[in-house]
């Protein structure tokens, strides 16, 4: 079925832990056809079980990821990140999909990179909040926005020990 590689592709995006009702969203399919098609992914040897939903080998994850053109992988991640976003996901999981996506002056996508910036400082990991406002104040966030966001960055990487936040 040639659904089945939009749902691999979605669950390739998805990455581990992902859930295969997020798949069938990002593929456009209903739940139904969606179990059938990762039952099949499984049967192929493509997914190793579809109840949770996960890739026999990355390998094998990331090949099927690397069927997606930059531009569908880059709406893929975006998809994947509202998705998560409008269920309540945890800020660091929705932040994970924006990090790779180009960068366009959207204000939702710095805003759910600050947010997962809180959730990693929050956890005790700076350099990682450092990194996701890094990524923030490259989206660029608005000129409103940005003193705000440099001077979380610098809390961060100071607080990571690291030399760069004197120069933000």
């Amino acid at each position: 079925d040639p659904a089945a590689l939009g749902l691999a592709q979605a669950l390739a995006v998805l990455g581990d832990g992902g859930q295969l009702r997020h798949a069938a969203a990002m593929a456009g399919l209903d739940a139904d056809s969606a179990i059938r098609l990762a039952s099949a992914l499984v049967r192929i040897e493509v997914l190793a079980s579809s109840d949770p939903p996960f890739f026999l080998h990355p390998i094998v994850r990331a090949a099927v990821e690397a069927t997606l053109a930059s531009d569908e992988r880059h709406a893929a991640h975006r998809a994947a990140a509202r998705l998560l976003h409008a269920e309540g996901a945890a800020p660091g999981q929705v932040a994970a999909h924006l990090t790779g996506l180009h960068h366009a002056g959207d204000s939702w996508v710095v805003n759910r990179l600050r947010e997962g910036a809180r959730a990693a400082l929050d956890g005790g990991a700076p350099a990682s909040a450092g990194a996701l406002l890094r990524r923030a104040l490259a989206e660029p966030p608005p000129a409103t926005e940005r003193v705000a966001v440099l001077r979380e960055a610098a809390r961060a990487e100071a607080g990571a020990g690291l030399e760069t936040a004197v120069a933000l």
